[in-house]
């Protein structure tokens, strides 16, 4: 309504009627899409064409009509759908937004009032919500923004307006670093103007240094880890600063890897030189065993990694050693080794010489040399667990299970006897996978996080993971062990995450509302990259800061494994790439049946778990 008349869209077209009588006056554009009347003035009403087809509306434009007779003043083009339209003197303002079409842009657009040419226009890489979410006031205009499902950008408040732009740092990770290997990244902001660029918390690793121009450089002298705030200084001394874990790694020892093998169950390779974000374009699929026999068991079967060999329990129930090298097809085990009492079942885990496995009588605890697949000792006494396979903890000579009641049970490596006397711990309930720091065992039990002495069992500090009971969801929604790394736990509940302190217990961080759908995690130069309800998210290990979350699902308890940048997701059906920076999918490996557990690493080469055998991923 204005000056005395009302305007309508209907037919597609834009109506007008007086007011005091509701006398029509002119209608105009009938049949041409109006979707909706967005404003009217004095002399002018704005309308909005659009047309609607799986997606963005296209075409999407802006009409400017004379109140006189209804006649086109001016027309311009929108990139998406108009959120809200404002006019202010001289300027109509407009939002853009692709959320209804599940686009991650959006955009405020100034147009000239009286020609409708274009006098500015802002981008952002989230939408911008809601039909009236734009004011004006005092020489500002404010808007809320971010927040879609799948976007990093967290929902927030935006002013802008004449006093100077603020820089916002558009780098959330930086990459990784390597000893002797020259490194550099150029920060980059959104400001329109010059900024300058400096180090205001902690510093770069030995070797690298920041320019003013906000170039990253150098060549790193040592592995090590890091957190640097840099702030970007723009026009009125204004500016914004970010916080940034940043990684060097060495050269990586010879051994094994493989997501939960080792103790501290962090599924991070410092890199082989090889496997790596640059390289992700040449990954393809390379070669599989050859099947193994008739489906016996289910479940996650884990390949261990090390040398040039990879073992695995395959679904008739048997023990078998795979060479890693070449690229022969379908190729046949070195050994197999069938279970003397009932079937193998379940993830192995290698310890030294042997690989520490578990049958079905009871089941029980066995150990086999690695070498030659020859069986060194067991079935251990029946540990009668209440729930799912894991892989056995290896802490040194002993070796930690969930047994009776999901309590621990530990063995002995060299012959299987028991220890702490045959006992478990008094606690029960731990219903997922185990780690260790070599003198702690940790585990969850009812959304408390445990330390048990892994000398006598004993409690050696808890600490609820979620700050209220309503915080800890479904104990049946698969999670992943708790990491360790850098003298820190970090744990997991389907509604709640913490970090804390490996000696004390002491919380660190809370991350609350994660998503529910289960899997495991990876810590990677301070990023924590976890499973963020049916998509992966990342956050600064020491702020909590939300780095990114994947805009490509992953669906429900993906298990994950890291190389250098490059993050390996198994899903139920796929394996696939993304890139720790970013987490844009930079990598996909093609389909794999419903079975089969976590991802290995090794040398050149991704190894995941398939019905019909080990597939093996990788350069040429």
């Amino acid at each position: 309504i204005a000056d005395g008349w009302v305007y309508t869209n209907h037919g597609n077209g834009v109506n007008r009627y007086a007011l005091a009588s509701g006398t029509a006056g002119w209608a105009v554009l009938a049949g041409q899409d109006i979707y909706r009347i967005e404003a009217a003035d004095a002399d002018t009403v704005y309308v909005w064409e659009a047309v609607f087809d799986f997606g963005s509306p296209f075409p999407s434009i802006l009409h400017a009509l004379n109140t006189t007779d209804g006649s086109q003043r001016w027309q311009a083009d929108v990139p998406s759908r108009i959120g809200s339209l404002a006019v202010t003197g001289d300027v109509v303002w407009l939002t853009s937004t692709g959320i209804f079409s599940q686009e991650h842009a959006s955009d405020l657009i100034a147009l000239d009032r009286s020609t409708g040419q274009q006098v500015r226009a802002i981008a952002y890489d989230d939408n911008i919500y809601g039909w009236t979410d734009v004011a004006f006031g005092a020489g500002k205009v404010v808007l809320t923004q971010g927040g879609s499902s799948g976007d990093p950008v967290p929902r927030q408040l935006r002013v802008l307006g004449l006093g100077g732009p603020i820089p916002a740092i558009a780098d959330k990770v930086l990459p990784m670093g390597r000893v002797a290997t020259a490194y550099s990244v150029q920060l980059a902001t959104t400001s329109l103007g010059p900024v300058v660029w400096s180090i205001q918390g902690g510093a770069l690793p030995s070797g690298l240094s920041l320019s003013a121009a906000g170039l990253i450089s150098g060549t790193p002298t040592n592995a090590q880890s890091a957190q640097v705030t840099i702030r970007a200084t723009g026009g009125n001394a204004r500016f914004a600063e970010r916080s940034f874990p940043v990684l060097v790694v060495g050269t990586p020892a010879e051994g094994w890897f493989t997501t939960g093998r080792d103790a501290t169950r962090n599924g991070f390779e410092p890199g082989t030189g090889v496997l790596d974000l640059s390289a992700a374009p040449t990954f393809a699929f390379r070669w599989k065993t050859a099947a193994p026999g008739a489906t016996a068991h289910g479940g996650d079967q884990d390949v261990v990694a090390s040398g040039n060999r990879m073992y695995n329990i395959a679904w008739d129930g048997i023990l078998r050693a795979w060479d890693t090298t070449g690229n022969t097809a379908n190729r046949l085990p070195v050994w197999d080794e069938t279970p003397p009492l009932a079937d193998y079942l379940g993830p192995p885990t290698l310890a030294g010489d042997r690989l520490i496995v578990f049958d079905t009588s009871g089941p029980s605890l066995h150990a086999v040399r690695a070498s030659d697949g020859q069986h060194l000792w067991g079935p251990t006494a029946p540990i009668q667990f209440g729930s799912g396979y894991d892989a056995p903890l290896v802490v040194g000579s002993a070796v930690f299970v969930r047994g009776l009641n999901n309590a621990i049970q530990g063995f002995s490596t060299v012959d299987g006897s028991p220890l702490w006397g045959g006992a478990v711990t008094t606690v029960t309930k731990f219903y997922w996978p185990l780690s260790s720091d070599g003198t702690r065992i940790y585990g969850e039990a009812d959304c408390v996080l445990y330390a048990i002495n892994v000398s006598n069992g004993a409690i050696a500090w808890q600490t609820p993971i979620a700050q209220e009971s309503s915080g800890c969801g479904s104990v049946f929604v698969n999670q992943g062990a708790p990491l360790v790394v850098g003298g820190k736990v970090y744990a997991s509940e389907p509604a709640a995450r913490i970090v804390v302190n490996a000696v004390t217990g002491s919380p660190l961080l809370r991350i609350p509302g994660t998503g529910g759908s289960g899997g495991s995690s990876v810590l990677v130069g301070g990023v924590w990259v976890f499973p963020h309800n049916d998509r992966m998210a990342a956050v600064d290990s020491t702020t909590g800061a939300l780095l990114w979350i994947s805009k490509d699902p992953v669906g429900a308890r993906p298990l994950v494994a890291a190389t250098g940048d490059f993050i390996v997701v198994r899903t139920a059906f796929e394996i696939r790439g993304i890139s720790r920076i970013t987490g844009e999918t930079v990598w996909e490996g093609g389909s794999l049946a419903q079975v089969g557990g976590s991802p290995a690493i090794l040398g050149n080469r991704i190894f995941a778990v398939d019905v019909d055998g080990v597939r093996a991923f990788g350069p040429l």
